[in-house]
Protein backbone atom coordinates (compact mmCIF):
# COMPACT_ATOMS: atom_id res chain seq x y z
CA UNK A 1 0.00 0.00 0.00
CA UNK A 2 2.91 2.32 0.82
CA UNK A 3 4.49 1.57 -2.57
CA UNK A 4 1.14 2.22 -4.30
CA UNK A 5 0.80 5.57 -2.52
CA UNK A 6 4.33 6.58 -3.56
CA UNK A 7 3.59 5.73 -7.22
CA UNK A 8 0.40 7.81 -7.14
CA UNK A 9 2.33 10.76 -5.62
CA UNK A 10 5.09 10.55 -8.25
CA UNK A 11 2.51 10.38 -11.04
CA UNK A 12 0.70 13.42 -9.62
CA UNK A 13 3.97 15.38 -9.39
CA UNK A 14 4.84 14.51 -13.00
CA UNK A 15 1.40 15.75 -14.14
CA UNK A 16 1.84 18.98 -12.11
CA UNK A 17 5.27 19.57 -13.67
CA UNK A 18 3.84 19.01 -17.15
CA UNK A 19 1.05 21.50 -16.43
CA UNK A 20 3.63 24.07 -15.20
CA UNK A 21 5.73 23.55 -18.29
CA UNK A 22 2.64 23.93 -20.50
CA UNK A 23 1.59 27.17 -18.77
CA UNK A 24 5.16 28.49 -18.89
CA UNK A 25 5.26 27.63 -22.58
CA UNK A 26 2.09 29.57 -23.26
CA UNK A 27 3.48 32.53 -21.30
CA UNK A 28 6.77 32.37 -23.19
CA UNK A 29 4.98 32.20 -26.52
CA UNK A 30 2.94 35.30 -25.60
CA UNK A 31 6.12 37.16 -24.64
CA UNK A 32 7.82 35.99 -27.82
CA UNK A 33 4.82 37.08 -29.89
CA UNK A 34 4.95 40.47 -28.17
CA UNK A 35 8.63 40.75 -29.09
CA UNK A 36 8.03 39.56 -32.63
CA UNK A 37 5.11 41.94 -33.13
CA UNK A 38 6.87 44.85 -31.40
CA UNK A 39 8.56 47.37 -33.61
CA UNK A 40 9.09 51.00 -34.45
CA UNK A 41 6.01 52.95 -35.42
CA UNK A 42 5.89 55.85 -37.85
CA UNK A 43 4.28 59.26 -37.51
CA UNK A 44 2.94 61.27 -40.45
CA UNK A 45 3.25 64.98 -41.17
CA UNK A 46 -0.48 65.27 -41.76
CA UNK A 47 -0.75 68.93 -42.80
CA UNK A 48 1.30 72.12 -42.81
CA UNK A 49 1.24 75.76 -43.79
CA UNK A 50 4.06 78.24 -44.27
CA UNK A 51 7.69 77.32 -43.66
CA UNK A 52 8.16 73.82 -42.21
CA UNK A 53 11.50 71.93 -42.22
CA UNK A 54 12.63 68.51 -41.08
CA UNK A 55 15.95 67.00 -40.03
CA UNK A 56 16.24 63.24 -40.36
CA UNK A 57 18.27 61.25 -37.83
CA UNK A 58 21.98 61.51 -38.54
CA UNK A 59 21.59 64.38 -41.01
CA UNK A 60 23.22 67.77 -40.50
CA UNK A 61 21.14 70.04 -42.75
CA UNK A 62 17.47 70.90 -42.47
CA UNK A 63 15.31 70.24 -45.55
CA UNK A 64 11.92 71.55 -46.68
CA UNK A 65 9.14 69.30 -45.40
CA UNK A 66 6.18 68.07 -47.43
CA UNK A 67 2.76 66.83 -46.39
CA UNK A 68 2.58 63.06 -46.01
CA UNK A 69 6.20 62.85 -44.85
CA UNK A 70 6.85 59.74 -42.73
CA UNK A 71 8.63 60.49 -39.45
CA UNK A 72 10.44 57.98 -37.27
CA UNK A 73 12.85 57.83 -34.34
CA UNK A 74 15.34 60.71 -34.24
CA UNK A 75 13.54 62.90 -36.81
CA UNK A 76 12.89 66.57 -36.06
CA UNK A 77 10.33 69.08 -37.34
CA UNK A 78 10.85 72.85 -37.20
CA UNK A 79 8.29 75.56 -38.08
CA UNK A 80 9.24 79.03 -39.29
CA UNK A 81 7.76 82.37 -38.32
CA UNK A 82 4.85 81.78 -40.71
CA UNK A 83 4.63 78.02 -40.28
CA UNK A 84 2.39 75.50 -38.55
CA UNK A 85 2.42 71.71 -38.70
CA UNK A 86 0.19 68.84 -37.62
CA UNK A 87 1.63 65.37 -36.92
CA UNK A 88 -0.58 62.29 -36.56
CA UNK A 89 0.16 58.93 -34.93
CA UNK A 90 -1.09 55.41 -35.51
CA UNK A 91 -3.31 55.36 -32.41
CA UNK A 92 -5.19 58.48 -33.60
CA UNK A 93 -3.34 60.97 -31.42
CA UNK A 94 -2.21 64.25 -32.95
CA UNK A 95 0.33 66.96 -32.18
CA UNK A 96 0.11 70.46 -33.65
CA UNK A 97 3.00 72.93 -33.65
CA UNK A 98 2.67 76.69 -33.88
CA UNK A 99 5.25 79.00 -35.43
CA UNK A 100 8.90 79.03 -34.30
CA UNK A 101 8.66 75.58 -32.71
CA UNK A 102 11.04 72.60 -32.81
CA UNK A 103 9.74 69.07 -32.23
CA UNK A 104 11.59 65.76 -32.03
CA UNK A 105 10.60 62.10 -32.03
CA UNK A 106 12.71 60.19 -29.51
CA UNK A 107 11.03 56.83 -30.02
CA UNK A 108 7.79 55.28 -31.26
CA UNK A 109 7.59 51.71 -29.99
CA UNK A 110 4.42 49.76 -30.70
CA UNK A 111 3.35 46.17 -30.10
CA UNK A 112 0.14 44.23 -30.36
CA UNK A 113 -1.06 45.28 -26.91
CA UNK A 114 0.83 48.45 -26.09
CA UNK A 115 2.37 51.60 -27.45
CA UNK A 116 5.15 53.79 -26.09
CA UNK A 117 5.50 57.27 -27.57
CA UNK A 118 8.40 59.43 -26.41
CA UNK A 119 8.43 62.91 -27.93
CA UNK A 120 10.26 66.20 -27.32
CA UNK A 121 9.37 69.87 -27.65
CA UNK A 122 12.65 71.75 -27.66
CA UNK A 123 11.10 75.18 -28.09
CA UNK A 124 7.84 76.84 -29.08
CA UNK A 125 4.16 75.97 -28.65
CA UNK A 126 2.45 72.60 -28.97
CA UNK A 127 -1.06 71.19 -28.68
CA UNK A 128 -1.44 67.47 -27.99
CA UNK A 129 -4.69 65.59 -28.57
CA UNK A 130 -4.03 62.17 -27.07
CA UNK A 131 -6.47 59.33 -27.69
CA UNK A 132 -7.30 56.95 -24.86
CA UNK A 133 -4.53 54.37 -24.49
CA UNK A 134 -4.19 50.92 -22.94
CA UNK A 135 -3.08 50.63 -19.32
CA UNK A 136 0.44 49.51 -20.31
CA UNK A 137 0.89 52.28 -22.91
CA UNK A 138 2.33 55.77 -22.56
CA UNK A 139 2.43 59.08 -24.42
CA UNK A 140 5.05 61.47 -23.00
CA UNK A 141 6.35 64.78 -24.26
CA UNK A 142 9.62 66.01 -22.80
CA UNK A 143 10.75 69.65 -22.81
CA UNK A 144 14.03 71.15 -21.56
CA UNK A 145 12.45 71.52 -18.10
CA UNK A 146 9.55 69.08 -17.79
CA UNK A 147 7.83 65.84 -18.79
CA UNK A 148 4.09 65.60 -19.51
CA UNK A 149 2.65 62.07 -19.45
CA UNK A 150 -0.95 61.19 -20.31
CA UNK A 151 -3.22 58.42 -21.56
CA UNK A 152 -6.02 60.39 -23.13
CA UNK A 153 -6.46 64.15 -22.91
CA UNK A 154 -6.00 67.51 -24.65
CA UNK A 155 -3.27 69.79 -23.39
CA UNK A 156 -0.92 72.59 -24.47
CA UNK A 157 2.78 73.24 -23.87
CA UNK A 158 4.78 76.43 -24.33
CA UNK A 159 8.60 76.42 -24.00
CA UNK A 160 9.93 79.94 -23.71
CA UNK A 161 12.50 82.10 -21.95
CA UNK A 162 11.35 83.44 -18.60
CA UNK A 163 10.38 87.08 -18.63
CA UNK A 164 11.79 89.91 -16.58
CA UNK A 165 10.79 89.63 -12.94
CA UNK A 166 9.61 86.03 -13.32
CA UNK A 167 12.86 84.60 -11.91
CA UNK A 168 15.98 86.29 -10.43
CA UNK A 169 18.00 88.17 -13.04
CA UNK A 170 21.24 86.40 -12.11
CA UNK A 171 19.83 82.95 -12.97
CA UNK A 172 21.41 81.82 -16.24
CA UNK A 173 19.08 78.92 -17.03
CA UNK A 174 15.95 80.85 -17.90
CA UNK A 175 13.87 78.35 -19.88
CA UNK A 176 10.36 77.69 -18.56
CA UNK A 177 7.68 75.26 -19.76
CA UNK A 178 4.05 76.26 -19.36
CA UNK A 179 1.27 73.65 -19.35
CA UNK A 180 -2.47 74.12 -19.77
CA UNK A 181 -4.85 71.14 -19.68
CA UNK A 182 -8.10 71.47 -21.60
CA UNK A 183 -9.57 68.04 -20.87
CA UNK A 184 -8.41 65.06 -18.83
CA UNK A 185 -5.32 65.13 -16.65
CA UNK A 186 -1.52 65.27 -17.04
CA UNK A 187 1.24 63.93 -14.81
CA UNK A 188 3.57 66.95 -14.94
CA UNK A 189 7.13 66.35 -13.67
CA UNK A 190 10.08 68.73 -13.38
CA UNK A 191 13.15 67.17 -15.04
CA UNK A 192 15.65 68.67 -12.61
CA UNK A 193 14.08 67.96 -9.25
CA UNK A 194 11.59 65.18 -10.00
CA UNK A 195 8.84 67.17 -8.29
CA UNK A 196 5.46 66.63 -9.90
CA UNK A 197 1.79 67.52 -9.87
CA UNK A 198 -1.34 66.00 -11.39
CA UNK A 199 -2.68 68.87 -13.52
CA UNK A 200 -6.36 68.47 -14.30
CA UNK A 201 -8.70 70.22 -16.77
CA UNK A 202 -8.72 74.05 -16.79
CA UNK A 203 -5.53 74.20 -14.71
CA UNK A 204 -2.05 75.50 -15.57
CA UNK A 205 1.43 74.97 -14.12
CA UNK A 206 5.00 76.10 -14.89
CA UNK A 207 8.23 74.12 -14.70
CA UNK A 208 11.58 75.94 -14.43
CA UNK A 209 15.16 74.87 -15.12
CA UNK A 210 16.15 75.43 -11.48
CA UNK A 211 13.94 72.48 -10.47
CA UNK A 212 10.93 74.42 -9.24
CA UNK A 213 7.39 73.71 -10.41
CA UNK A 214 4.33 75.78 -9.57
CA UNK A 215 1.18 74.52 -7.91
CA UNK A 216 -1.57 74.11 -10.56
CA UNK A 217 -4.03 76.99 -10.62
CA UNK A 218 -7.21 77.53 -12.60
CA UNK A 219 -7.07 79.63 -15.77
CA UNK A 220 -9.94 82.16 -15.87
CA UNK A 221 -12.49 81.34 -18.54
CA UNK A 222 -11.86 84.56 -20.48
CA UNK A 223 -8.11 83.74 -20.63
CA UNK A 224 -8.46 80.17 -21.92
CA UNK A 225 -8.89 81.20 -25.59
CA UNK A 226 -5.28 82.48 -25.42
CA UNK A 227 -4.35 78.80 -25.11
CA UNK A 228 -7.02 77.05 -27.14
CA UNK A 229 -7.57 79.27 -30.19
CA UNK A 230 -5.55 79.60 -33.37
CA UNK A 231 -4.60 75.93 -33.82
CA UNK A 232 -6.52 75.12 -37.00
CA UNK A 233 -4.47 74.78 -40.18
CA UNK A 234 -6.44 76.35 -43.04
CA UNK A 235 -5.03 74.86 -46.22
CA UNK A 236 -6.87 75.58 -49.50
CA UNK A 237 -7.77 72.41 -51.36
CA UNK A 238 -6.93 72.14 -55.04
CA UNK A 239 -9.94 72.64 -57.30
CA UNK A 240 -10.67 70.43 -60.27
CA UNK A 241 -13.37 71.09 -62.84
CA UNK A 242 -16.01 68.45 -63.59
CA UNK A 243 -15.12 65.95 -66.28
CA UNK A 244 -16.02 66.99 -69.78
CA UNK A 245 -15.94 70.72 -69.08
CA UNK A 246 -14.83 72.67 -72.13
CA UNK A 247 -12.30 75.26 -70.99
CA UNK A 248 -10.70 76.03 -74.33
CA UNK A 249 -11.80 79.67 -74.21
CA UNK A 250 -11.58 80.07 -70.49
CA UNK A 251 -8.93 82.78 -70.59
CA UNK A 252 -10.16 84.49 -73.76
CA UNK A 253 -8.83 84.39 -77.31
CA UNK A 254 -8.08 81.33 -79.34
CA UNK A 255 -5.33 80.12 -77.04
CA UNK A 256 -7.77 79.73 -74.17
CA UNK A 257 -6.50 77.36 -71.54
CA UNK A 258 -3.78 75.93 -73.76
CA UNK A 259 -3.44 72.17 -73.94
CA UNK A 260 -4.45 71.74 -70.31
CA UNK A 261 -8.18 70.84 -70.17
CA UNK A 262 -8.51 71.27 -66.41
CA UNK A 263 -9.47 74.50 -64.74
CA UNK A 264 -8.04 73.19 -61.49
CA UNK A 265 -4.43 73.35 -62.64
CA UNK A 266 -4.89 76.90 -63.89
CA UNK A 267 -6.29 78.02 -60.57
CA UNK A 268 -3.54 76.19 -58.71
CA UNK A 269 -0.93 77.95 -60.84
CA UNK A 270 -2.44 81.31 -59.91
CA UNK A 271 -2.48 80.32 -56.23
CA UNK A 272 1.15 79.18 -56.42
CA UNK A 273 2.16 82.46 -58.08
CA UNK A 274 0.31 84.43 -55.41
CA UNK A 275 2.00 82.44 -52.63
CA UNK A 276 5.40 82.97 -54.23
CA UNK A 277 4.76 86.69 -54.49
CA UNK A 278 3.65 86.80 -50.86
CA UNK A 279 6.82 84.98 -49.78
CA UNK A 280 8.92 87.41 -51.80
CA UNK A 281 7.17 90.36 -50.14
CA UNK A 282 7.74 88.76 -46.74
CA UNK A 283 11.44 88.42 -47.53
CA UNK A 284 11.58 92.10 -48.48
CA UNK A 285 9.79 93.06 -45.28
CA UNK A 286 12.14 90.98 -43.18
CA UNK A 287 15.14 92.60 -44.82
CA UNK A 288 13.64 96.01 -44.18
CA UNK A 289 12.99 95.16 -40.53
CA UNK A 290 16.53 93.85 -40.11
CA UNK A 291 17.90 97.13 -41.44
CA UNK A 292 15.57 99.06 -39.19
CA UNK A 293 16.67 97.07 -36.17
CA UNK A 294 20.32 97.48 -37.13
CA UNK A 295 20.00 101.25 -37.34
CA UNK A 296 18.06 101.31 -34.08
CA UNK A 297 20.74 99.36 -32.24
CA UNK A 298 23.52 101.63 -33.58
CA UNK A 299 22.00 104.48 -31.61
CA UNK A 300 22.35 102.65 -28.33
CA UNK A 301 25.28 103.95 -26.31
CA UNK A 302 25.33 100.99 -23.94
CA UNK A 303 27.31 97.81 -24.43
CA UNK A 304 26.92 95.21 -27.18
CA UNK A 305 24.85 92.96 -24.95
CA UNK A 306 22.27 95.69 -24.34
CA UNK A 307 22.17 96.42 -28.06
CA UNK A 308 21.45 92.77 -28.81
CA UNK A 309 18.70 92.70 -26.22
CA UNK A 310 17.19 95.81 -27.74
CA UNK A 311 17.28 94.28 -31.22
CA UNK A 312 15.62 91.11 -29.99
CA UNK A 313 12.96 93.10 -28.20
CA UNK A 314 12.17 95.16 -31.30
CA UNK A 315 12.22 92.07 -33.50
CA UNK A 316 9.75 90.31 -31.22
CA UNK A 317 7.52 93.39 -31.10
CA UNK A 318 7.42 93.70 -34.88
CA UNK A 319 6.71 90.00 -35.27
CA UNK A 320 3.83 90.19 -32.80
CA UNK A 321 2.36 93.13 -34.68
CA UNK A 322 2.54 91.21 -37.97
CA UNK A 323 1.00 88.08 -36.50
CA UNK A 324 -1.77 90.06 -34.79
CA UNK A 325 -2.57 91.76 -38.10
CA UNK A 326 -2.75 88.44 -39.94
CA UNK A 327 -4.93 86.89 -37.24
CA UNK A 328 -7.26 89.89 -37.28
CA UNK A 329 -7.66 89.61 -41.05
CA UNK A 330 -8.24 85.86 -40.84
CA UNK A 331 -10.75 86.34 -38.02
CA UNK A 332 -12.52 88.91 -40.18
CA UNK A 333 -12.80 86.53 -43.12
CA UNK A 334 -14.05 83.68 -40.93
CA UNK A 335 -16.51 86.00 -39.21
CA UNK A 336 -17.97 87.05 -42.56
CA UNK A 337 -18.45 83.42 -43.57
CA UNK A 338 -20.03 82.39 -40.27
CA UNK A 339 -22.30 85.44 -40.15
CA UNK A 340 -23.56 84.78 -43.67
CA UNK A 341 -24.28 81.17 -42.77
CA UNK A 342 -26.25 82.12 -39.65
CA UNK A 343 -28.30 84.80 -41.43
CA UNK A 344 -26.66 87.78 -39.76
CA UNK A 345 -25.45 89.18 -43.09
CA UNK A 346 -28.02 90.53 -45.53
CA UNK A 347 -27.80 92.43 -48.81
CA UNK A 348 -29.41 95.83 -49.34
CA UNK A 349 -31.00 97.11 -52.56
CA UNK A 350 -27.65 98.39 -53.81
CA UNK A 351 -25.96 95.01 -53.37
CA UNK A 352 -24.01 96.06 -50.28
CA UNK A 353 -23.41 93.41 -47.62
CA UNK A 354 -24.80 94.48 -44.25
CA UNK A 355 -24.19 92.57 -41.03
CA UNK A 356 -27.08 92.99 -38.62
CA UNK A 357 -27.09 92.34 -34.89
CA UNK A 358 -29.91 92.99 -32.43
CA UNK A 359 -29.87 93.17 -28.64
CA UNK A 360 -32.73 93.56 -26.15
CA UNK A 361 -31.63 95.47 -23.05
CA UNK A 362 -33.25 96.30 -19.71
CA UNK A 363 -31.44 99.39 -18.39
CA UNK A 364 -34.14 99.90 -15.73
CA UNK A 365 -37.05 97.90 -14.32
CA UNK A 366 -39.58 99.91 -16.38
CA UNK A 367 -37.46 100.36 -19.54
CA UNK A 368 -37.00 98.12 -22.59
CA UNK A 369 -34.41 99.01 -25.23
CA UNK A 370 -33.97 97.31 -28.59
CA UNK A 371 -30.51 98.02 -30.00
CA UNK A 372 -29.84 97.33 -33.68
CA UNK A 373 -26.28 97.44 -35.01
CA UNK A 374 -25.63 97.37 -38.77
CA UNK A 375 -22.07 96.92 -40.06
CA UNK A 376 -21.81 97.74 -43.74
CA UNK A 377 -19.21 96.51 -46.22
CA UNK A 378 -17.52 99.92 -46.42
CA UNK A 379 -17.00 99.97 -42.64
CA UNK A 380 -19.80 102.44 -41.98
CA UNK A 381 -21.62 101.78 -38.72
CA UNK A 382 -25.30 102.49 -38.16
CA UNK A 383 -26.99 101.97 -34.82
CA UNK A 384 -30.63 102.35 -33.89
CA UNK A 385 -31.74 102.41 -30.26
CA UNK A 386 -35.50 102.13 -29.72
CA UNK A 387 -36.35 102.76 -26.07
CA UNK A 388 -39.75 102.36 -24.40
CA UNK A 389 -40.37 103.60 -20.86
CA UNK A 390 -43.44 102.12 -19.16
CA UNK A 391 -45.63 103.61 -16.43
CA UNK A 392 -44.47 101.02 -13.88
CA UNK A 393 -41.98 98.23 -13.29
CA UNK A 394 -42.14 95.22 -15.61
CA UNK A 395 -40.81 92.83 -12.99
CA UNK A 396 -44.32 91.65 -12.15
CA UNK A 397 -45.00 90.44 -15.70
CA UNK A 398 -45.20 86.69 -16.12
CA UNK A 399 -42.39 84.99 -18.12
CA UNK A 400 -42.81 85.69 -21.83
CA UNK A 401 -45.45 88.38 -21.33
CA UNK A 402 -43.09 91.19 -22.33
CA UNK A 403 -42.91 89.72 -25.82
CA UNK A 404 -46.71 89.54 -26.13
CA UNK A 405 -47.43 93.15 -25.15
CA UNK A 406 -49.43 94.98 -27.88
CA UNK A 407 -46.39 96.66 -29.44
CA UNK A 408 -48.18 97.32 -32.74
CA UNK A 409 -50.83 99.34 -30.90
CA UNK A 410 -48.17 101.37 -29.12
CA UNK A 411 -46.68 102.30 -32.50
CA UNK A 412 -49.88 102.96 -34.46
CA UNK A 413 -50.57 106.72 -34.49
CA UNK A 414 -54.22 107.68 -34.97
CA UNK A 415 -55.32 111.34 -35.46
CA UNK A 416 -58.31 112.17 -33.23
CA UNK A 417 -60.28 115.36 -33.91
CA UNK A 418 -60.05 117.92 -31.17
CA UNK A 419 -57.47 115.83 -29.29
CA UNK A 420 -54.49 115.30 -31.60
CA UNK A 421 -52.50 112.12 -32.22
CA UNK A 422 -53.25 109.18 -29.98
CA UNK A 423 -52.31 105.52 -29.67
CA UNK A 424 -54.68 102.71 -28.80
CA UNK A 425 -53.68 101.25 -25.46
CA UNK A 426 -55.55 97.99 -24.59
CA UNK A 427 -56.85 97.36 -21.07
CA UNK A 428 -53.69 96.61 -19.09
CA UNK A 429 -52.11 97.95 -15.95
CA UNK A 430 -48.84 98.36 -17.86
CA UNK A 431 -48.71 100.87 -20.71
CA UNK A 432 -46.02 103.10 -22.28
CA UNK A 433 -45.19 106.48 -20.77
CA UNK A 434 -42.60 107.52 -23.39
CA UNK A 435 -40.81 106.25 -26.50
CA UNK A 436 -37.66 107.37 -28.25
CA UNK A 437 -35.63 106.22 -31.21
CA UNK A 438 -32.09 107.34 -31.96
CA UNK A 439 -30.02 106.75 -35.10
CA UNK A 440 -26.25 107.15 -35.28
CA UNK A 441 -24.24 106.87 -38.48
CA UNK A 442 -20.58 107.91 -38.74
CA UNK A 443 -20.61 111.49 -37.38
CA UNK A 444 -24.34 112.01 -37.86
CA UNK A 445 -27.04 111.36 -35.29
CA UNK A 446 -30.66 112.27 -34.66
CA UNK A 447 -33.40 111.12 -32.29
CA UNK A 448 -37.16 111.49 -32.05
CA UNK A 449 -38.97 111.29 -28.74
CA UNK A 450 -42.67 111.20 -27.86
CA UNK A 451 -44.36 111.27 -24.45
CA UNK A 452 -47.83 109.90 -23.68
CA UNK A 453 -50.55 110.99 -21.30
CA UNK A 454 -52.04 108.50 -18.88
CA UNK A 455 -54.36 105.94 -20.38
CA UNK A 456 -57.99 107.02 -20.90
CA UNK A 457 -59.92 103.99 -19.67
CA UNK A 458 -63.15 105.11 -21.39
CA UNK A 459 -61.73 105.53 -24.89
CA UNK A 460 -58.81 103.13 -24.41
CA UNK A 461 -56.39 105.72 -25.81
CA UNK A 462 -53.27 107.61 -24.84
CA UNK A 463 -52.65 111.07 -26.24
CA UNK A 464 -49.22 111.94 -27.58
CA UNK A 465 -48.63 114.85 -25.22
CA UNK A 466 -45.47 116.15 -26.91
CA UNK A 467 -43.04 115.08 -29.59
CA UNK A 468 -39.47 116.30 -30.18
CA UNK A 469 -36.71 115.88 -32.75
CA UNK A 470 -33.02 116.32 -32.02
CA UNK A 471 -30.48 116.59 -34.85
CA UNK A 472 -26.77 116.68 -34.09
CA UNK A 473 -25.09 120.07 -34.61
CA UNK A 474 -28.42 121.75 -35.47
CA UNK A 475 -30.45 124.29 -33.50
CA UNK A 476 -27.61 124.63 -30.97
CA UNK A 477 -28.20 121.01 -29.93
CA UNK A 478 -31.67 121.86 -28.65
CA UNK A 479 -34.67 119.64 -29.32
CA UNK A 480 -37.31 120.92 -31.76
CA UNK A 481 -41.00 120.46 -30.96
CA UNK A 482 -43.45 118.81 -33.37
CA UNK A 483 -45.72 121.17 -35.38
CA UNK A 484 -48.63 119.53 -37.18
CA UNK A 485 -50.47 120.65 -40.30
CA UNK A 486 -47.64 122.74 -41.77
CA UNK A 487 -47.97 123.62 -45.46
CA UNK A 488 -44.49 125.15 -45.65
CA UNK A 489 -41.41 125.09 -43.42
CA UNK A 490 -42.29 124.86 -39.71
CA UNK A 491 -41.89 127.75 -37.29
CA UNK A 492 -38.65 128.57 -35.51
CA UNK A 493 -37.48 125.72 -33.27
CA UNK A 494 -40.12 123.36 -34.67
CA UNK A 495 -40.19 120.36 -37.03
CA UNK A 496 -42.82 118.68 -39.19
CA UNK A 497 -43.20 115.46 -41.19
CA UNK A 498 -44.01 115.28 -44.88
CA UNK A 499 -45.37 111.88 -45.91
CA UNK A 500 -45.62 110.09 -49.22
CA UNK A 501 -42.03 110.22 -50.51
CA UNK A 502 -41.34 107.24 -52.82
CA UNK A 503 -38.73 105.10 -51.17
CA UNK A 504 -37.48 102.76 -53.90
CA UNK A 505 -34.67 102.86 -56.44
CA UNK A 506 -35.29 105.64 -58.92
CA UNK A 507 -37.04 104.24 -61.97
CA UNK A 508 -37.98 101.02 -60.19
CA UNK A 509 -41.46 99.56 -60.14
CA UNK A 510 -41.57 98.85 -56.42
CA UNK A 511 -42.34 102.02 -54.50
CA UNK A 512 -43.03 100.03 -51.36
CA UNK A 513 -42.77 100.93 -48.62
CA UNK A 514 -43.28 104.69 -48.91
CA UNK A 515 -41.05 107.07 -47.03
CA UNK A 516 -41.26 110.49 -45.42
CA UNK A 517 -39.21 113.61 -44.74
CA UNK A 518 -38.34 115.51 -41.59
CA UNK A 519 -38.47 119.27 -42.14
CA UNK A 520 -37.12 121.57 -39.44
CA UNK A 521 -36.18 125.17 -38.76
CA UNK A 522 -33.60 126.28 -36.23
CA UNK A 523 -34.26 129.08 -33.80
CA UNK A 524 -31.86 131.15 -35.89
CA UNK A 525 -33.99 130.61 -39.03
CA UNK A 526 -31.71 128.03 -40.65
CA UNK A 527 -33.72 125.34 -42.41
CA UNK A 528 -32.97 121.66 -42.95
CA UNK A 529 -34.54 118.33 -43.87
CA UNK A 530 -33.89 114.59 -43.59
CA UNK A 531 -35.27 112.08 -46.06
CA UNK A 532 -36.13 108.89 -44.19
CA UNK A 533 -35.47 105.82 -46.36
CA UNK A 534 -36.39 102.33 -45.17
CA UNK A 535 -35.69 99.31 -47.36
CA UNK A 536 -36.75 95.70 -47.11
CA UNK A 537 -33.70 93.45 -47.26
CA UNK A 538 -32.74 90.05 -48.66
CA UNK A 539 -35.01 87.04 -48.17
CA UNK A 540 -37.53 89.02 -46.11
CA UNK A 541 -38.34 91.28 -49.06
CA UNK A 542 -40.83 89.03 -50.85
CA UNK A 543 -42.81 88.09 -47.74
CA UNK A 544 -43.00 91.67 -46.45
CA UNK A 545 -44.19 93.01 -49.78
CA UNK A 546 -46.77 90.24 -49.94
CA UNK A 547 -48.02 90.81 -46.39
CA UNK A 548 -48.04 94.62 -46.71
CA UNK A 549 -48.88 95.33 -50.38
CA UNK A 550 -50.23 98.83 -49.71
CA UNK A 551 -48.19 99.82 -46.69
CA UNK A 552 -47.22 103.45 -46.37
CA UNK A 553 -44.60 104.53 -43.83
CA UNK A 554 -45.58 108.02 -42.81
CA UNK A 555 -43.32 108.33 -39.78
CA UNK A 556 -40.63 106.46 -37.96
CA UNK A 557 -43.15 104.72 -35.72
CA UNK A 558 -44.81 103.19 -38.79
CA UNK A 559 -41.43 101.86 -39.85
CA UNK A 560 -40.89 100.23 -36.47
CA UNK A 561 -44.39 98.76 -36.54
CA UNK A 562 -43.87 97.08 -39.92
CA UNK A 563 -40.62 95.53 -38.70
CA UNK A 564 -42.07 93.93 -35.57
Amino acid sequence: RIKQAQDIEMQTNRQYIHIKIFILGIFSISILCGVLFAGEDNAILKSMIGTVEYLSEGATEWQAATEGLSLSQGDKIKTGADGMASISFTNGSEVTLKSNSEFEIESLDISENSADYKLKLNTGKLRAIVEKMAANSSFTIKTPTAVAAVRGTVYYLNVREAGEGEIPAEVKDRLVTELFVETGGVLYTNLGSGKYFIVNASLTSRSYEDGSITVPIEVPEDKRPEWTEGWELLVPEAYESPEGTDLSNLFGGEEGGGDDPRLGDKINEVIAAAVAQDEELNAIREEMYDKLLGRRSQGINAGAQDAELERNFLRASIYEILMDDRERRLDGYMERISDAQTGKVLTDIYGNRVRMEQYILRPATNVVEVLNVNLRANDDLTTMAWTTTFNQSLDNLSPGQLKTLPWNNYLTTVPLAGVGNVIISPEQTVYPAAMSVKFSHANDAFSETRNFDARNSFFGTQTVSDQELWVKDFNSNKAMGYQQFVSDQPALGKYSITSGMANAIEGGADNNPLGFSYNFTAETGEQGSINAAFYVMSSAEASVRQDYPDVAINNIWDALRVNI
